[in-house]
């Protein structure tokens, strides 16, 4: 007998159901599992264990005092679940009459760890294979079925899994216990709940506010000339000389105006460079889910759990692949799929039927790279047929996103010529640049309304003469920095690299991608709004005076770049 191990009923329903079509052989539901000839399918509900408390590790922990800090467990022990003892029984048994055992758990790092703890807290003797589902349509499990693979592949996984979720444990339990201690002595009565992530991500917010709060609007200068080339006119823009500007401003119209006065004296000028470069742009690649989420919530103001939770409805509904992706590439072996699938999307309405017709499956974009796949692909539809008006309006929106950006790898690139001008006037250089379109491409997917050519520029050529015709001075007023919005937030998660000063620190979490995974994100600032570290100021996040009240309490590195950094994966 064979024991499929899924992460949640639904996946494990939709095993079932494959199993059941395959082998020709009847369902039979029982009370926590299903039967399918040889083969059973059972489930867990996430993840059914968790790590025990301080205090259920040893009595002494029961008090929160610094004597006893730091607190690291040499035996770490994972309890049931309260609400999950039942199934987790019915795990037990079945894996007691089971020959063989999949591990169907969601194909990324988590996913990974919460069946395995499973059959480490049971210590499990069986051989374990694993099935990797990225898409619940009956192709897609079906080709995961007849390539499953030994699950000692991903012991890497694993143990980064546990890694983490160790590290966490670790930061949590010490870091709030002393951080509410410090509180205390500081007037505080709540406790500090402090996070691996979650401290970080609250803590750009709250330095955001501060950087608005210090910020002085400050008017500055600009100045565009126009020059004549035979009957074309070139509208530039000065290159502010270094030595006028104060930080990177022209505060000093004097500046500004000594400058214009020298160009109408003489208005002389020779063209000191003219550069004309043919530019190619490759289809945007297809969405990993903080890509979507960015994206999404861009265009519609959607926050990343709206979109989290979207795309996962979609993919329950067998129209997308796995939604908790952080890949942007396709294996090549779902090259083979582009037809089916286009033809698929060629019924949502007229206007894909349009761009499909024009789309070209044999074209193979970068976007196909077998070295380029993690745990998973980027999300893209599947060839299931949808119903477009049997979705919600979030749902229709989010899977046009996915659809629009999987018909563009099937567009040539857009190709434009960029031309580039420098004009050399009383030892002052102007610029202007320019844009000729030569091959849309598949930028016509998102533009509605497109010109043929963008600031088309003269044919010139280095050292023509031209002449100053006119100026213009404008006057512009600094800006702060715009708050955060859920998006940009989860933007900044992704890339906090450019946060950081330390020149070691920031490669490592460039390398991994910042902070949170893409599948805790999105919770991790929903759980900063319940908390009340944050709030919301229409879309915008701003810190409480909980949160600012926390923050004071943090230590900062600001003179130590080295520290500055101490942000983990």
């Amino acid at each position: 007998m064979r024991l499929f191990i899924a992460e949640k009923p639904s996946m494990g329903m939709e095993i079932a159901k494959v199993l059941a079509n395959k082998n020709n052989k009847l369902l039979e539901r029982s009370d926590g599992f299903i039967s399918v000839g040889n083969d059973v399918v059972t489930w867990q509900f996430g993840h059914i264990l968790e790590l025990k408390s301080a205090s259920e590790l040893d009595p002494q922990y029961e008090k929160w005092s610094f004597d006893t800090l730091p607190i690291i467990p040499q035996n770490w022990q994972r309890k049931i679940k309260d609400d999950c003892v039942k199934q987790f029984n019915v795990i037990k048994k079945l894996i007691e009459n089971t020959d063989e055992i999949i591990h169907a758990g969601d194909p990324d790092r988590e996913g990974e760890l919460l069946i395995r703890e499973t059959l480490i807290h049971l210590n499990n003797t069986k051989p374990v294979k694993r099935i990797l589902l990225n898409a619940l349509d009956e192709k897609s499990i079906l080709y995961a079925l007849d390539n499953l693979k030994d699950d000692s592949v991903f012991d890497n996984l694993y143990i980064s899994a546990e890694a983490r979720t160790r590290a966490d444990w670790l930061i949590g339990i010490n870091l709030t216990r002393a951080y509410t201690l410090i509180g205390k002595d500081n007037g505080l009565t709540t406790s500090i709940n402090i996070g691996r992530v979650m401290t970080p991500t609250f803590s750009l917010v709250v330095q955001r506010e501060n950087e608005i709060r210090q910020f002085n609007a400050t008017k500055y200068y600009s100045l565009t000339a126009i020059f004549k080339s035979n009957k074309d006119e070139i509208q530039t823009k000065l290159k502010v000389p270094d030595e006028i500007k104060e930080n990177d401003y022209v505060i000093d119209k004097t500046l500004i105006e000594d400058i214009e006065n020298k160009l109408k004296k003489n208005p002389l000028a020779i063209i000191s460079d003219y550069t004309v470069e043919k530019k190619t742009e490759y289809p945007l690649l297809p969405y990993s889910l903080s890509e979507l989420q960015l994206v999404a919530g861009k265009k519609y103001n959607y926050e990343p759990k709206l979109v989290l939770d979207t795309v996962q409805s979609l993919y329950e509904k067998k129209l997308t692949t796995y939604p908790r992706s952080d890949c942007s590439y396709l294996p090549e072996n779902q090259f083979d799929n582009a037809t089916e699938i286009l033809n698929t999307l060629s019924n949502i309405d007229d206007n894909f039927k349009t761009l499909i017709q024009e789309a070209n499956p044999k074209l193979k974009s970068k976007a196909w790279n077998d070295k380029k796949i993690t745990a998973h692909h980027a999300i893209i539809p599947t060839a299931k047929q949808c119903d477009i008006n049997n979705l919600s309006e979030t749902e229709k929106n989010i899977y046009k996103l996915i659809s629009t950006c999987y018909i563009a790898q099937f567009y040539p690139a857009h190709i434009y010529n960029k031309t580039d001008i420098k004009i050399n006037c009383n030892d002052y250089i102007f610029t202007a640049t320019g844009k000729t379109i030569l091959d849309l491409g598949w930028k016509k997917l998102y533009k509605a309304n497109h010109n043929d050519e963008e600031n088309i520029l003269p044919i010139c050529h280095k050292d023509d003469k031209v002449i100053f015709i006119n100026s213009n001075i404008t006057e512009g007023i600094t800006k702060p920095p715009k708050r955060f919005t859920p998006a940009t937030l989860l933007e900044a998660m992704k890339k906090i690299d450019k946060f950081v000063k330390a020149p070691e620190v920031k490669a490592i979490l460039k390398n991994v991608s910042g902070i949170g995974t893409e599948a805790t994100r999105a919770s991790i600032i929903e759980k900063l709004l319940d908390k009340n570290f944050i709030a919301k100021d229409k879309q915008n996040l701003i810190p409480t005076k909980y949160g600012e009240s926390i923050y004071k309490i943090l230590p900062h590195f600001s003179k130590n770049a080295r520290h500055n950094g101490y942000m983990g994966k």
